[in-house]
C-alpha cells in the first residue's frame, strides 16, 4: 500500500529491444509505459544503463529515453547509474552487482516509496532483482508494465505491482491445499472422523510428499496396506516425482524356488521353462515404485539379495557379468510383527533397519469405529458406480440395527478389517437389488448372522462378546435376545476325551436343548442334509451322537453316561 504523503521511487533497467522508439505510438517501450498513467506519479526515476562501448552507444539510448520520459511526465526527477554487465545471464555476476548496488544506495524509508521496474533486462536480472526484493536488500515492491492486449479492444498498456512479502503467504497456502489434496488421495477420498487414522495419513502425507526412503506398512489384513501403497504412488505421481510405474507383488505368492527369478529376473535357458529372457520386477519398478505386500514371507536368501539390491541400487542375473542398475523407491507391506521374526531368526535385522526409514501402522476397523457409519456410505456410492449408479439406501430401523451391530467394541468383531465391512456392506446392496434397492431390517438380519457364524469359527469360540445381537428369523427379522452365555457348557472332565468337531457339536446341541429345544429339534439343526427331502428320526441321530460322547441327556439334565455325576443342569 503506498503512501500519499511519500514519494514514489522507481529502479529500472534500460535497453534497446524495449525502450528505443518514439513517445511510444510506433510499438510500445517498457520504460516509457509506466509515465503514462496519472493514478502512479513517479517522481523519481533511477534508470540502471551500461557505460558506452564501441557495441553499445549507451548515450543514444539514454539521451532518448530520458527525453522522452521528461516530455511525458515534466515533475519526474531522472537519475542514471552506470553499471556494467559482463555477461547479463551469469547469475553469480548480476546478482553480485545489483546487491552491491543496493548497498551503497541510501534509501529512506520514512518519505520515499520504492520500485523496482523488471519488464526490462535479461530473465537473470529479473529473477536476481526478485531475490534481493525479498531477501529485503532491495527495501521495496515489484514493479511490472505489460502493453495491451490485441484480442481486447480499448485495453490500454498496463503496469502490476507485487510485493515479494505476501506471496509466501499464498504460496503457504496453495502448500496446504496441495497437502489437503494429497492427504484425500491417501484416504481413497474417505472423510475420516478418527483422529488415530488422521494423524497416521498427515504423517504418511509428508513422507509421501517429500522423501524417497522406503517406507514400511504394517497392520493387519485387510487394513488398506495395498490400497495405501497405490495412493502413495498417485500422489507421487501428481507431483511428477516418478517416471516409471508401480510395481506390486505379493510376496506370499511367490514360491520359493521361482522368488530370485521373479525378483531379479533370469535369462533364457537358466532352469526349466526358461524360453526367453525376462526381466524381474526390481528391474520393470526402475524410476517408479517397488510395492513388496507380505515381505516376512521371503527366505534369508533372497532378503541378502534384496537388501544387496536396494543398498547398492544395482544387482546381477546369474550368467551376466555386467551390472544392472536401478532406481526405485521401496514400500513394503506386512501383517507379521517384523521385530519379532528378528528375534526367531526369520528375518534378517539388517534388512528391517533399511525398509523402515519410514514407518507407519495402519489401524485395524475395531479401533476406527467411529468411522463405520461413513465406511458404509462410502462403500455403498463405491458399489452404485461400479453397477449402473443404483441409488441404494437403508430403512431407518434396518441402519440403526445395523450401526448397534457393526460399531460395538470388541477383539472379536471385524478381523477381516475394511474388506470385511467392504464385502458386507456390497452383500447387503445386491441383496437389496431384489427389494426396490432398500435395505431392510431382513436383509441386515440375515447378513448379522453370517457375520457371526464366520466369526465364531475364524475365532474357535463357541460365543461372541456379551452384547445384544441379532440372530436371523426369517419370520421375525426384528429379533433381539441377548446372548450371556458361559464361555463354554461342556465341563473341563470331558474336553480331553472330545474331538475337535465333536466339542464343536456337542456345545451346539447343549445351547439348543438349554433354551428349551427338544433333541429332535438339536438333531435337526446339527444333522440335516440340505435337499434330502426323506423324513429322518433326529432325536435318534442326536442320541447316537451323545452315546458316542459318553453322554445321556434324559430331558432336564447331561449326565456322564460312567455315572460319575452331575455335568450340567437344565435351569428350571
Amino acid at each position: 500500500m503506498m503512501h500519499k504523503h511519500k514519494k514514489i521511487v522507481v529502479f529500472g533497467f534500460l535497453g534497446f529491444d524495449r525502450d528505443i522508439g518514439r513517445s511510444g505510438v510506433e510499438r510500445w517501450r517498457s520504460s516509457i509505459t509506466m509515465f503514462e498513467h496519472p493514478e502512479f506519479p513517479v517522481d523519481v526515476f533511477h534508470a540502471i544503463c551500461p557505460s558506452a562501448s564501441p557495441e553499445f552507444d549507451a548515450a543514444h539510448l539514454v539521451n532518448e529515453v530520458l527525453y522522452d520520459i521528461a516530455w511525458l511526465s515534466p515533475a519526474t526527477t531522472l537519475e542514471t547509474h552506470i553499471v556494467n554487465f559482463t555477461t547479463p545471464w551469469d547469475f553469480k555476476e548480476v546478482y553480485g552487482k545489483i546487491f552491491h548496488f543496493c548497498e551503497g544506495f541510501k534509501f529512506n524509508l520514512e518519505t520515499e516509496d520504492y520500485f523496482f521496474h523488471i519488464s526490462v533486462g535479461t530473465h537473470v536480472q529479473q529473477i536476481c532483482v526478485y531475490l534481493l526484493t525479498e531477501s529485503r536488500r532491495f527495501p521495496g515492491k515489484i514493479l511490472q508494465t505489460y502493453d495491451f492486449d490485441p484480442y481486447r479492444k480499448n485495453k490500454r498498456p498496463g503496469y502490476v505491482i507485487l510485493d515479494p512479502h505476501e506471496v509466501p503467504v499464498s504460496i503457504r497456502e496453495q502448500k496446504i491445499k496441495k497437502e489437503q489434496n494429497s492427504i484425500m488421495i491417501l484416504k481413497s477420498g474417505f472423510e475420516s472422523v478418527n483422529k488415530t487414522y488422521n494423524g497416521i495419513i498427515e504423517d504418511l502425507c509428508q513422507a509421501a510428499e517429500n522423501s524417497r526412503e522406503p517406507i514400511l506398512l504394517l497392520g493387519e489384513t485387510g487394513t488398506g496396506k495395498s490400497v495405501e501403497a497405490r495412493r502413495i504412488y498417485e500422489v507421487k505421481k501428481n507431483e511428477c516425482h516418478f517416471r516409471g510405474k508401480l510395481i506390486e507383488i505379493n510376496c506370499a505368492a511367490i514360491s520359493r524356488d521361482l522368488a530370485i527369478a521373479t525378483l531379479f529376473g533370469y535369462k533364457k535357458g537358466d532352469y526349466s521353462g526358461a524360453v526367453h529372457d525376462q526381466a524381474g520386477i526390481l528391474q520393470q519398478a526402475d524410476g517408479g515404485i517397488l510395492f513388496l505386500d507380505e515381505i516376512g514371507e521371503l527366505s534369508l536368501e533372497v532378503q541378502a539379495m534384496l537388501l544387496q539390491a536396494i543398498e547398492n541400487r544395482r544387482f546381477k542375473i546369474f550368467g551376466i557379468h555386467e551390472n544392472i542398475k536401478v532406481d526405485f523407491q521401496l514400500i513394503c507391506g506386512t501383517n507379521r510383527n517384523l521385530e519379532r521374526e528378528v528375534s526367531l531368526g526369520r528375518f534378517r535385522e539388517d534388512l528391517l533397519a533399511r525398509i523402515k526409514f519410514w514407518s507407519f501402522t495402519l489401524p485395524p476397523l475395531r479401533q476406527r469405529l467411529d468411522d463405520i457409519p461413513a465406511l458404509a456410505d462410502f462403500f455403498i456410492d463405491e458399489w452404485s458406480q461400479e453397477n449402473n449408479n443404483f441409488n441404494i439406501t437403508f430403512e431407518n430401523n434396518a441402519l440403526k440395527k445395523w450401526l448397534e451391530f457393526a460399531t460395538a467394541p470388541s477383539d472379536v468383531f471385524w478381523a477381516g478389517n475394511l474388506r470385511e465391512l467392504n464385502h458386507s456392506v456390497k452383500k447387503m446392496c445386491y441383496y437389496a437389488r431384489s427389494n426396490d434397492d432398500v435395505i431392510n431390517a431382513d436383509i441386515v438380519g440375515k447378513e448379522i448372522y453370517e457375520l457371526q457364524n464366520s466369526w465364531r469359527t475364524r475365532t474357535g469360540k463357541n460365543k461372541l462378546p456379551d452384547r445384544t445381537v441379532m440372530q436371523w428369523n426369517p419370520s421375525n427379522p426384528d429379533r433381539l435376545p441377548p446372548l450371556n452365555e458361559p464361555k463354554t457348557l461342556i465341563p473341563k472332565t470331558l474336553q480331553p476325551y472330545l474331538h475337535t468337531a465333536d466339542r464343536m457339536t456337542l456345545e451346539k446341541m447343549m445351547k439348543i436343548c438349554r433354551r428349551g429345544g427338544s433333541l429332535r429339534k438339536a438333531g435337526r439343526r446339527l444333522f440335516a442334509v440340505p435337499l434330502d427331502e426323506k423324513e429322518k428320526n433326529y432325536s435318534d441321530l442326536a442320541r447316537k451322537f451323545l452315546d458316542r460322547c459318553c453322554i445321556k441327556f434324559p430331558g432336564s439334565r447331561f449326565v456322564l453316561e460312567s455315572g460319575k455325576g452331575l455335568v450340567w443342569k437344565n435351569p428350571d
